[in-house]
């Protein structure tokens, strides 16, 4: 059996797909759902607060509610964004060594035993993104062969390492609108 060993870049687009794996829970329609409680719930709070309105602890708390249904429909794009951003900036060429027994980066300075930690693999369109603890391992599928992708979820297969199956359905955000706009 043979070990897989890569050495690649990762565009802004790569983190970006990697970012929104890591927050499927957040994002899709549980965040969908979550827009809509919010902008339901402060709709009712303004009517209470419309009935009464020297009652400043409505408005505070309709405040809130709005505050946090913006940030729920363009805050949290612009920040993954920008995290996005500075990590496509940083670049750099990485290298990982995948192992029956371990995963091996940083040109061989540091080790992860699957067995030491654990570990979650998500699978999109594009991407493997491995989190092992806080560390967080990035393989574009590009740069995989059919052989070794097989070899790649069998070793994840035999090490117990859930695969998760991510759909990234990925629209663009206001700044991204923007900064496409203005090259």
């Amino acid at each position: 059996m043979t070990d897989l060993k890569f050495r690649y870049r990762l565009s802004e687009e790569d983190w970006i797909e990697a970012l929104l794996c890591l927050d499927y829970r957040r994002s899709g329609k549980f965040r969908q759902i979550n827009i809509w409680v919010i902008t339901i719930l402060a709709a009712v709070i303004l009517v209470f607060y419309g009935r009464s309105p020297d009652r400043f602890l409505l408005f505070l708390l309709l405040a809130a509610m709005l505050l946090l249904d913006f940030y729920l429909v363009y805050g949290v794009d612009y920040v993954r964004g920008r995290k996005a951003r500075k990590l496509g900036r940083i670049g750099g060429e990485y290298e990982i060594e995948i192992r029956e027994n371990q995963i091996i980066y940083q040109e061989g300075k540091s080790k992860i035993k699957y067995s030491d930690v654990k570990i979650k693999c998500f699978r999109s369109e594009n991407l493997y993104v491995l989190k092992a603890d806080r560390e967080l391992f990035v393989l574009p599928r590009r740069i995989l062969g059919v052989q070794q992708e097989e070899r790649l979820e069998n070793i994840l297969k035999n090490k117990n390492v859930p695969i998760i199956e991510i759909r990234v359905e990925r629209r663009e955000s206001i700044w991204e609108r923007k900064q496409r706009q203005k090259k």
